[in-house]
């Protein structure tokens, strides 16, 4: 496709909006069944209808023997279908209908109504984003009821719960009032409970705030009829886009937001640029200025429309971007909500992700950039927060990758100016331990999703434009080799895709959400050509964010390692970019090293780089896509889990028989059921030699100095985990396994304490002459409990109950079978992870005098065996690699019935999501399953790969770790 000719192209399209921003506007967006529905409705004072064209087009539209489907989503269909059946109801009851009509109506109405009963009880009202289906539903249920026709429906207390509480904020006062509310684009709703007449003074251009279902409402509902209304009316259905023939969209006109969007998108371009000095862009450049200053800083979609955040910081934007500047305080004290993020609209219920970065890109590119320095950290902080919390749904696009487009847009122009120096009184954090995590994931989401799923689905072109130039904007950042190939690739690929399907760039793509999904033909076009015009461009950075993305050649090794570890299956690029990732986790890990276990001098902590791999590498491989606040609470844990293993070995384990003693008593009044926990968290390094932190140790009578540091060490680490807030807010049963558990975990320390002093009587001694079980039992108790990997299990299901979108916290597993299945998986991959680990680590056992799977009589004959001395073990001798060979069929046996657990467990949560829980929670509680078993099985495949533990010097004797599961057994390494 030649360039020239794509540029001619977008010029044709800045000229046509421009002269649409000026004067009679012709819409581009789809029509709507449930718009048109509402003017087929229309009876003039004379009862002949208004429209009887809309109607005609409703009945065309119906599918045959079934309702009004929706376009792109379920509420599509249920609104279309209730404001279908509301117009037959209407025609039927016309006294003029001749019979052979009203037979067809009769078994229209029969058809759709079976069609809305089956759509409304699929219904996942939770998910819905449209705009105020949570009154324009309840409405026409109503509405739907003075006819005859009453619905229930499984969601129906969770939608009128959302009603309630937007009803309770409503008064018809608001309305009567001289200022526009965005209820007066769904009038339609409140038939019955306003006067009408008292909102003629709000009407602009005939219309209520652009929706043709609204006037239709209004114009049905006043006393006298109003003909400018009617007029506005006619000419929806003469120029929104349906020539005539009775269908109208659900918005019109919109001038504004398709010029400002056009030009704004195509802006990287430079094509507008080129285009200023045209004369109607320029006409249509200073009726967008106009607005602006006639409504004191802000605009809506259309003039004269309530104003909206998005076309207000899309208006100021193109004006400074072509060179008329245009501050942009209104905008930031008018939808400046106080929770810190921009409100599309005041008032509304949910953040908008696309808004929000719509309002950043405009203040970015603002003359007073400095001035709005605390706005742009709120802002930054505000969509860090969602995406952290996984609630990036946007209200105005259903395409993920409108998002992705966004985010990346308005982050890498926040690092630019960030790197320009312009954001000096910015916090550091808000960068490193936050944005960064962002544009790593968001990277790393576009890069694996297009690497799986190619262009096989045929999606519809614009959205492929959107993910183009999400990755443009990405291919700007100082990133590795590789992944600029990457991104080179998904570029290269998917503009062919566009080129190829160039033709259907004008057709209906259902991607925008108004009250039902449509599309602008428009907008299509305009984004098409965006992804085809716009270059990718280097960026020269300074040290400042360029070292934040530098990929050394230890993280180069790490990738190696990883890619070695789980077989070279995946392409090594894949790991690359799972440890970028991680290294923006890597960093916020760091900083907590010291809040609860004394920090070490002269040790290199390596397992902090590990973590955070192990948990990207698993979540982005398996397309998993768990949030960031998910993976990070479980990087935290993790660190826990290596942090107190090593306290208990080089610590807990110097003190004598009876400290030991003391310790366990503790332990056990500390945490049975119902201990009051008297403790004061630790939040600043702890240094080997601080003194009491106050502290309230649960001991009477004289305890020595060390009994008394060790309680108070492993007394903030137990008020860490127990008071963690998604422990605290779990249900009881969570909760209380957390407590079991954390319990279990820290005796089974104390007990292999006592089984390793057996082997040291004897540093020769192979096989326990007295063990307190068989190597079965042990390896299900006190072997799996030791490594946390049942710890780590119950506090990751608070975590996850956590996730679940429910008015009242639940049990993670809320029945008896799938509490069972789950423990069964859990303690299967404990066992699993310590054989691995006992595999791996036969020979620093040995040394260290710990009690390894090999020392267990079964492993032995009826001969007590002695082994040979370190240097000859460290060689490997036959007889022990013979066990050794056992003991690794054993660890994959464990794995394949690890595998099967969850097999079943993942059928049961399916089986039961229709009962139990929504579709969605229970998808998300399936991914969290799958992350945590194959983050455990990579860490299993880290110990075949390599013996990852490091012997650590402490005291008098070395100690090692056997964390398994979650935790890390990367010991730190001593410095030199």
């Amino acid at each position: 496709m030649d360039p020239k000719e794509l540029v001619g192209q977008a010029k044709a399209l800045i000229s046509r909006v421009s002269e649409g921003c000026i004067s009679q506007f012709q819409g581009s967006w789809t029509l709507s069944v449930y718009d048109s529905a509402w003017l087929a409705m229309i009876q003039k004072p004379d009862g002949k209808w208004l429209f009887p064209e809309s109607f005609e087009y409703v009945l065309r539209e119906q599918q045959k023997e079934s309702g009004w489907f929706g376009y792109a989503c379920e509420i599509d269909a249920i609104l279309n279908t209730m404001a279908a059946l509301l117009a037959l109801e209407k025609h039927l009851n016309w006294p003029a209908m001749p019979d052979h009509e009203r037979d067809d109506l009769e078994l229209r109405k029969q058809h759709g109504l079976k069609h809305l009963k089956s759509v409304l009880n699929a219904w996942d009202v939770h998910s819905c984003m449209h705009v105020g289906f949570e009154i324009l539903v309840p409405g026409l249920l109503g509405l739907l009821k003075e006819t005859g026709i009453t619905l229930d429906f499984p969601g129906k207390s969770v939608l009128m719960n959302l009603n309630t509480r937007k009803m309770k904020k409503f008064s018809p006062e608001i309305l009567y009032s001289r200022h526009q509310n965005t209820a007066l684009h769904s009038l339609e709703a409140f038939i019955g409970m306003l006067d009408f007449e008292r909102l003629r003074h709000h009407k602009v251009n005939g219309s209520m705030l652009g929706s043709p279902s609204s006037t239709a409402a209004y114009l049905m509902s006043v006393r006298e009829w109003d003909d400018e209304a009617e007029r506005y009316l006619i000419r929806c259905v003469k120029d929104g886009g349906g020539n005539g023939l009775g269908g109208v969209p659900s918005a019109f006109p919109c001038e504004t937001f398709e010029f400002t969007w056009v030009l704004t998108t195509l802006s990287g371009s430079r094509v507008p640029h080129q285009m200023r000095e045209n004369a109607s862009v320029s006409n249509a450049l200073d009726a967008i200025a106009s607005q602006l200053r006639s409504n004191g800083g802000t605009v809506g979609y259309s003039s004269g429309f309530l104003s909206d955040a998005d076309d207000t910081a899309k208006a100021i934007h193109i004006l400074n971007i072509l060179g008329r500047p245009t501050p942009c305080d209104r905008m930031i004290s008018h939808f400046m909500s106080p929770e810190g993020h921009m409100s599309t609209y005041l008032g509304e219920r949910n953040l908008s992700p696309s808004a929000n970065c719509n309002a950043l890109i405009c203040i970015l590119d603002a003359p007073n950039l400095k001035s709005h320095v605390d706005s742009v950290a709120s802002i930054t902080n505000s969509l860090c927060d969602y995406w952290w919390g996984n609630d990036m749904v946007d209200k105005w696009n259903l395409s993920e990758n409108y998002t992705a487009m966004l985010l990346a847009q308005t982050f890498t122009q926040l690092l630019r100016r960030w790197d320009s120096g312009a954001f000096e009184r910015l916090p550091k954090s808000l960068l490193k331990d936050r944005m960064l995590v962002v544009v790593f994931q968001l990277l790393n989401r576009l890069l694996f999703e297009s690497d799986s799923s190619g262009l096989e689905e045929q999606p519809y072109p614009e959205s492929v434009a959107y993910r183009v130039l999400a990755c443009i904007a990405l291919w700007s950042l100082p990133l590795s080799q590789a992944l600029h190939e990457q991104l080179d690739l998904i570029i290269q690929r998917e503009q062919s895709y566009l080129r190829n399907t160039k033709s259907e760039w004008g057709t209906d793509q259902y991607l925008w959400i108004e009250k039902v999904t449509y599309g602008s033909r428009t907008l299509s076009e305009c984004y098409c050509l965006a992804a085809l015009l716009t270059p990718s461009e280097e960026h020269k950075w300074h040290s400042s964010i360029a070292e934040l993305f530098y990929f050394s050649p230890k993280l180069v090794k790490l990738s190696r390692f990883f890619h070695m570890a789980q077989g070279q299956k995946k392409e090594l690029w894949k790991y690359e970019a799972c440890i970028y990732e991680g290294t923006a986790f890597a960093r916020k890990l760091q900083a907590t090293r010291g809040e609860i276990f004394p920090l070490r001098e002269g040790f290199k902590d390596e397992y902090l780089a590990y973590i955070p791999a192990a948990w990207t590498i698993v979540n982005n491989i398996h397309k998993l896509n768990l949030p960031a606040n998910f993976l990070w609470d479980m990087m935290w844990f993790s660190l826990l889990d290596f942090l107190v293993d090593e306290y208990m070995e080089s610590n807990v384990d110097l003190l004598d028989a009876t400290e030991k003693i003391n310790i366990r008593t503790w332990i056990s009044a500390t945490l049975r059921p119902g201990a009051e926990q008297k403790i004061i968290p630790r939040k600043r390094p702890i240094s080997p030699d601080t003194d009491s932190d106050g502290i309230d140790a649960v001991n009477d009578g004289f305890i020595s100095k060390g009994v008394k540091s060790a309680e108070e060490v492993l007394a903030r680490y137990i008020e860490e985990v127990l008071q963690h807030p998604k422990v605290r807010t779990a249900s009881r049963y969570d909760r209380d396994n957390v407590r079991r558990e954390l319990h279990d975990f820290l005796m089974a320390h104390m007990l292999q304490m006592e089984d390793n002093t057996k082997l040291r009587v004897d540093s020769a001694l192979l096989t326990l002459s007295s063990p307190r079980s068989s190597f079965y039992t042990w390896s299900r108790t006190i072997g799996s409990q030791h490594i946390s990997a049942l710890l780590s299990f119950t506090f990751y299901s608070c975590l996850v109950s956590a996730s679940q979108k429910t008015e009242k916290r639940q049990d993670c597993f809320p029945n008896a079978v799938q509490k069972y299945k789950a423990s069964d998986l859990s303690a299967r991959l404990a066992v699993m992870s310590r054989l691995f680990n006992d595999w791996s680590s036969v020979s620093r056992d040995f040394e260290e005098g710990n009690l390894n799977s090999l020392n267990f009589p079964e492993f032995g004959t009826d001969k007590k065996h002695r082994l040979e001395p370190p240097s000859s073990l460290l060689a490997r001798s036959k007889e022990v690699e013979d066990l050794r060979k056992s003991l690794l069929h054993l660890s994959e046996y464990e794995r394949e019935a690890s595998r099967l657990a969850m097999t079943n467990l993942l059928q049961e949560i399916q089986g039961r999501k229709e009962t139990e829980r929504s579709g969605a929670n229970s998808e998300t509680l399936c991914k969290a399953i799958e992350l945590f078993v194959y983050v455990t099985e990579l860490f299993a495949d880290m110990y075949v790969a390599k013996d990852l533990t490091n012997t650590v010097t402490s005291g008098s004797r070395k100690s090692h770790s056997n964390s398994g599961d979650s935790s890390v057994a990367i010991k730190p390494t001593q410095e030199s």
